[in-house]
């Protein structure tokens, strides 16, 4: 096992059963047993009694880790090496290559043990990602229909501006026809349409931005190690929405451009 940020030293083969009995705990229980300087050195006993009064050692301080759910709090841990704590030995991991056939080396874990006691049983085999898949499944499960329901959004606001620009071209037929007939460039009338999106868009994120600011307090829990004022995340939604917006609003933009002025004054 690797401890990230190890102050001490981890275990070695010098320690076994027959050796002092040492472990290396957390930050959290460093600070709450030995608040006063290092903790490396001193002792503690689990279920201390007269007889066996502080028997383990602290050789090293490892950080806080996650040990069931991404959210939960910082919990006070100690590590202990198995050749002194049989007893604990109920689980523990194998660390193989990436890209290794997973079944392949499970079927030769089970293998070796049997080999050295067929008397043992070993179930409940798990992946580490598969532990964090299924510890996260609530909150993927939420990201997941939130982006769903968002794409559904955003897909309905460009119906939306394809529409109302659709209706404002309809209804300016004989004016963009007049333009046309006065020696309008379709460039004109192009950016007239065009312009048009731009203001509903500037007034959509004008009032869109402040209201998603101010909502990200619900956001707040479900995010692990994440801000929900990301820069990024916040830059790329506005992106997309202007993206989205110009791209529906450029077929009536571009159906103005093609209008015929004797047709429009026909239809007046």
């Amino acid at each position: 096992m690797e401890y990230l940020d190890l102050l001490g030293r981890t275990f070695s083969p010098q320690d076994t059963h027959n050796s002092p009995k040492v472990a290396v705990i957390n930050e959290s229980m460093a600070r709450l047993f030995f608040p006063n300087g290092s903790a490396v050195g001193h002792r503690f006993a689990v279920g201390e009694t007269p007889d066996h009064p502080g028997e383990i050692e602290v050789i090293g301080v490892v950080k806080d880790a996650k040990y069931m759910a991404l959210d939960e709090g910082s919990l006070l841990a100690a590590y202990f090496p198995c050749t002194q704590n049989v007893g604990f030995y109920g689980s523990f991991a194998v660390r193989y290559a990436p890209g290794a056939n997973r079944r392949e080396i499970i079927s030769r874990v089970r293998s070796s043990i049997a080999d050295i006691n067929p008397n043992i049983l070993v179930d409940s085999v798990n992946s580490l990602d598969n532990h964090v898949n299924q510890s996260i499944a609530t909150q993927s499960l939420i990201a997941q229909l939130t982006s769903f329901f968002g794409i559904i959004a955003v897909f309905l606001a460009c119906i939306g501006t394809y529409g109302l620009l659709s209706y404002s071209v309809a209804r300016r037929t004989s004016e963009l026809g007049i333009r046309l007939a006065l020696g309008a460039q379709s460039s004109m009338l192009l950016w007239l349409i065009l312009r048009e999106c731009l203001l509903l868009l500037v007034f959509g994120l004008a009032i869109g931005i402040p209201v998603s600011l101010v909502s990200t307090r619900i956001l707040k829990s479900l995010l692990y190690e994440l801000s929900p004022l990301d820069p990024m995340a916040i830059s790329t939604a506005i992106i997309a929405v202007v993206v989205m917006t110009i791209a529906a609003a450029w077929l009536p933009a571009r159906r103005a451009t093609k209008i015929s002025p004797i047709q429009a004054l026909r239809a007046e």
